[in-house]
């Protein structure tokens, strides 16, 4: 009976849209390799690759251009039920790590808090280098429980992306403004 349980949980872990990453995406990768194409689902499998792989650092900064790109996506698609990929991915991504691990990913979260800090200002300028997003949020779209109509019907009405990204970037994440 123990195992049953064990193999459910696998089966809940592998089913779920966080999980079923492309194993393209799945190493560590510098901030500086990020470009706007890589989709926020992706570079949620790259922040736990890098975190896996010994590099809180890299984890850290990106997670801060993840967080950025699904803010920005989350503004652009109108069926609000489809933002629960969010909370999905955010949960994947921060949980599971052991003591030693958190503690390591805590050291370069503190820098991100401090405004002064040169991380900070680094991945900043990293982040805003590669700019908004420039894929189609499909990874959030499907998630959707909205009836849709046509294939272009994602989208928020009037939706600004120079706003979208100046609000993911400078207003709910810590980047200062230039």
């Amino acid at each position: 009976m123990p195992h049953l349980k064990s193999i459910t949980l696998c089966i809940l872990m592998l089913a779920s849209p966080a999980a079923a990453q492309s194993s393209a995406t799945s190493d560590c990768r510098p901030l500086s390799s990020i470009t706007a194409d890589m989709t926020a689902r992706a570079l949620a499998s790259a922040t736990r690759a890098c975190a896996n792989q010994g590099d809180p650092r890299s984890a850290i900064q990106l997670y801060l251009t993840y967080s950025s790109f699904i803010l920005f996506d989350q503004q652009r698609v109108k069926d609000e039920s489809a933002h629960v990929v969010v909370s999905e991915l955010n949960s994947w991504i921060l949980t599971g790590y052991y003591y030693e691990q958190m503690q390591d990913l805590k050291v370069w979260i503190d820098q991100l808090r401090d405004p002064d800090s040169d991380y900070l200002r680094e991945t900043c300028a990293g982040i805003l280098a590669i700019g908004p997003p420039s894929y189609r949020p499909d990874y959030m779209i499907i998630r959707g429980m909205q009836p849709r109509k046509s294939a272009e019907d994602w989208h928020v009405a009037g939706f600004d992306p120079n706003l979208a990204w100046d609000r993911a970037v400078h207003e709910i994440n810590p980047c200062p403004r230039p």
